[in-house]
């Protein structure tokens, strides 16, 4: 198996559909064990819902590393943004 590089980094592309989207995933080892750090910008193209759309596409952005990296290496801690983890609530009928 070949070994992978100490430091690392993925850079994306910026891609524009409904929502644009680019950033990068840095891998660094730490004393105990790796630093993943991922870095994305998004932009909505309709400015309107913006306000609606962007923390929904936060979370799904964020889980979605977190599961990467829980797939690759185990499970991940989330050590910054992860307040776009959480579903907000809303109280009906209140």
């Amino acid at each position: 198996m070949k070994e992978a590089p100490q430091n690392s980094t993925i850079a994306l592309r910026p891609i524009t559909t409904v929502v644009s989207f680019g950033g990068s995933w840095e891998v660094a080892e730490t004393p105990d064990g790796s630093t993943v750090t991922y870095r994305v910008a998004f932009r909505t193209s309709v400015p309107q819902p913006a306000g609606a759309i962007d923390p929904m596409v936060a979370r799904v952005l964020l889980r979605s590393a977190a599961e990467v990296v829980t797939g690759l290496a185990g499970p991940a801690k989330i050590v910054d943004g992860g307040n776009a983890l959480r579903d907000p609530e809303f109280p009906l009928g209140r």
